[in-house]
């Protein structure tokens, strides 16, 4: 097949004349009523004004909240008028009609009259749907509803700034509008609810409230943020604005947090500033720890002001180090004509990027179901159903770039390269293991070190085995496939994961490879272990690497390797595992030393006291009989044990089933 351009690889994808052919058929889902009473509560403290502008990474943004059982909303690395790094997403594109998502403010001052809010926008339709926003106030902080206005989508409704499409519609900096207001006086809280049609994507960034001007009020108008992801110095930069309506002098500072801890606090004064100017503030040179996560403040304090709620601008920097393998996820199917194209332009891509890039294909279901990688998957066919529900996909191809983005039209090899060379990991994935060709079974032990400073939650290792070279022509004519899904161990929802900066965790997971009873046939020799960290809730995939299944082979088998690891220090997989109970707890030691090696529960407490003292260096082993420290039967959950030896620390989850 002749290589394709990146260009066609989605500009393809869906033809109007195919439409059907690479979309997930539309569902018959009662859309909700337009009055929502008893929502949630912010997630934050109190802020007094809006205005989000979606420049950093965590979605929805700090006290902002989403509701809703469909994942429509999502920050994209996109942003109005080619201004900033980021805009909230409402993905239409792969949402089936009637579904919709709430994206809540937080609570804020209350308005007066002749204040408003505005917001800028970009959409397009995809074939003449009509999708729209809503949005409504409150004046009792979510508790009861008004609607404020409703924007339809389509051909000619007042959201359509990119016309129409039948690419997945990523704006330029001129597909851009402002809407602006006036609100109901009192109004304290607001609600973006979009409405599938099962169309095409609208954006939505710098939401803001306009306030009247008032005499005193100085606010951070911009800053020159250190970055996301930023492990060099940098001169921290705000531009302020006396947005008063008399001349005034104020300090402006730059603070920067480590957890709980101030680690930058600098203040320069504006001696005086006229009505309505800004001037630029440069602050002494800041320079990162590796690995840390900083939250960043600029603020004003002018005496007196009476809107401090513009005074301050947040952001948050990680100061990882470790390169950030990409993983890509594509959702294709061998019915889909469009993703030929897309499977093509892939695999030249997984070529050149070589071992920075982890790729696995899941075949879906739509449009006519007979694709054998879905079908002839066994129980792994609910795994990949999991999969696409995880990330609301709703048209092939699609592809997930380390769990946050999609790219559109040409910009999926830019994205992906970006994705290599600007962000970073907090840590590293390595991977051993064996496997015994007779049996078709073996073990896969990932080896996780943190070189950095882990915020998310609901951390998840996740195991796949994918198969390359099948041959087997579909209804689209694809030939050849690679990187097909064909197994998930133990789980799609992968082993719960607790590892702090500095720490080493192990984990493993036991697996048979069945070669019998799938059509196309598993063969072993074609198939790669990948495993990856991803955040489940924030759906971030940290790291991930991938093994060739025959390099696990042991040495002297053919196919395996030939060299054995030098002796070091290391905790071995704990077995069995799930347990009763009563476990064997192994570890090597590369030198005589004190050793601690401990039971402790998910929130990081001592549980049981296996071994504390001097040991010499070799292989040694003990029981652990499934009680605490108090000589009672632990209870049923994720534990993890934790060996302290040779000046580091070493983890390795495990669950006990009573």
């Amino acid at each position: 097949m002749a290589r394709t351009s990146l260009i066609v690889l989605l500009t393809a994808c869906l033809l109007v004349g195919i439409a059907t052919a690479g979309k997930l058929p539309q569902l018959d889902v009662a859309p909700a009523a337009d009055v929502q009473q008893n929502l949630p509560p912010p997630t934050a403290a109190p802020k007094l004004i809006v205005f989000e502008s979606f420049e950093n990474i965590p979605f929805p943004p700090s006290g902002w909240s989403l509701v809703g059982s469909y994942a429509i909303w999502s920050r994209y690395a996109t942003s109005a008028y080619g201004s900033g790094t980021g805009s909230a997403k409402a993905n239409f594109y792969s949402n089936s009609a009637g579904r919709t998502h709430d994206l809540l403010s937080y609570v804020c001052t209350p308005t007066t009259a002749g204040d408003s809010l505005l917001f800028d926008h970009a959409y397009a339709t995809y074939a003449g749907e009509v999708d729209s926003l809503t949005i409504w106030t409150s004046i009792d902080g979510g508790s009861n509803w008004v609607k404020l206005i409703g924007l339809r989508g389509g051909a000619g409704g007042p959201l359509n700034t990119g016309g129409t499409t039948t690419n997945v519609f990523v704006p330029t900096s001129g597909q851009w509008a402002t809407k602006r207001y006036a609100l109901p006086a009192g109004t304290n809280r607001f609600r973006f609810r979009a409405h599938s049609a099962y169309g095409n994507n609208l954006y939505v960034d710098n939401i803001q409230v306009k306030y009247p001007r008032l005499p005193a009020d100085a606010r951070v108008y911009a800053v020159r943020q250190p970055g996301t992801f930023r492990n060099a110095p940098i001169e921290p930069l705000v531009t302020v604005q006396n947005y008063g309506t008399a001349r005034s002098a104020f300090p402006v500072t730059f603070r920067i947090s480590c957890t709980t801890s101030v680690v930058y606090s600098e203040t320069i004064n504006v001696d005086s500033l006229n009505a309505g100017d800004t001037v630029r503030v440069t602050f002494p040179e800041w320079v990162p720890e590796a690995g840390q996560v900083y939250d960043h403040a600029a603020f004003t304090a002018l005496p007196g002001d009476q809107i401090p709620g513009n005074d301050t601008m947040f952001s948050m920097t990680y100061a990882y180090v470790t390169p950030r393998k990409a993983m890509t996820e594509l959702f294709t199917a061998t019915s889909c004509p469009p993703c030929v194209a897309a499977n093509d332009s892939l695999n030249h891509i997984s070529a050149d990027l070589g071992d920075t890039m982890v790729l696995v294909r899941w075949h879906v279901w739509w449009p006519t179901n007979n694709d054998p990688f879905y079908l002839n998957q066994g129980a792994d066919t609910a795994n990949i159903r999991n999969r696409v529900s995880y990330y609301s996909v709703g048209a092939v191809p699609n592809i997930v770039i380390n769990g946050l983005y999609s790219p559109g039209n040409g910009q999926f090899r830019s994205t992906i390269l970006n994705e290599r060379h600007t962000t970073f990991a907090p840590l590293t994935i390595d991977l051993a293991g064996t496997y015994d060709t007779t049996a078709n079974s073996g073990r896969i032990i990932a080896t996780l070190h943190a070189t950095g400073r882990i915020t998310d939650g609901d951390l998840r290792l996740r195991y796949l085995i994918v198969q390359d070279s099948i041959s087997y022509t579909g209804t689209n004519g694809d030939p050849v496939h690679h990187q097909v899904f064909r197994r998930v161990m133990p789980n799609i929802n992968g082993n719960i994961i607790s590892i702090g900066m500095g720490e080493t965790l192990v984990d493993s997971v036991d697996f048979t490879v069945p070669t019998a009873g799938f059509t196309p046939a598993i063969n072993e020799k074609q198939c790669q272990v990948l495993v990856y960290l991803q955040s489940h809730t924030a759906r971030n995939i940290w790291q991930c690497n991938r093994v060739p299944l025959m390099s696990l082979v042991p040495s002297g088998v053919a196919g395996g390797p030939a060299a054995t690891p030098a002796p070091r220090t290391a905790l071995l997989p704990v077995g069995p595992n799930p347990s009763s109970g009563r476990l064997r707890l192994s570890y090597d030691l590369a030198a005589a030393g004190r050793v601690r090696l401990g039971v402790y529960d998910v929130a990081g407490r001592l549980v049981a006291k296996v071994v504390d003292g001097a040991m010499p260096a070799g292989s040694h082993s003990v029981d652990w009989n499934g009680t605490d420290r108090g000589g009672r039967q632990v209870a049923s959950g994720v534990y993890f044990v934790r060996l302290d030896a040779d000046g580091g620390s070493q983890t390795q989850r495990i669950t006990v089933i009573r």
